[in-house]
């Protein structure tokens, strides 16, 4: 009977070492997918912060732009209500390439943020001549 009962105890203190082995093991797994999960939430930040820098260059670029877009809204505004006014000596001239007369330019309202108020996403200004995009008074000025 003595025997017998040392020999469950041992047989028990077996287990429990497996069961210790076993958990143990199942420790160090688990310890490894946590690192392994640690860098991945590493590699997530870094791609997350390279994202962020790339949003932020990408609005300044956005700002830049529409500034600028703006201002040459603004300047060729200015240019296109000069227009008629450096034109008007020449009435009497016959226009050069064309039938029409710099009497009948045809200027387009703008449509530029200060104008409209919608801000840098309205349409920019353009002047009509003749029905065609006008690139400024052309040889007329040189005459």
């Amino acid at each position: 009977v003595d025997r017998l009962g040392v020999s469950e105890v041992d047989d028990s203190l077996n287990k429990a070492l497996e069961h210790t082995a076993q958990l143990e093991q199942r420790a160090r797994l688990l310890q490894a997918h946590f690192q392994q999960a640690q860098k991945g939430m590493g590699e997530i930040n870094r791609l997350c912060d390279e994202a962020d820098a790339s949003v932020m260059r990408s609005q300044s670029l956005l700002n830049r732009s529409a500034h600028r877009i703006h201002e040459l809204n603004e300047r060729m505004q200015h240019l296109a209500q000069a227009v008629p006014e450096q034109l008007a000596p020449l009435q009497a001239e016959p226009s050069f390439g064309s039938a029409a007369s710099p009497s009948s330019m045809v200027l387009a309202p703008s449509m530029t943020p200060a104008a409209s108020g919608t801000g840098a996403a309205g349409r920019p200004a353009s002047a009509k001549v003749d029905g065609r995009l006008g690139a400024g008074s052309g040889s007329r000025s040189s005459k």
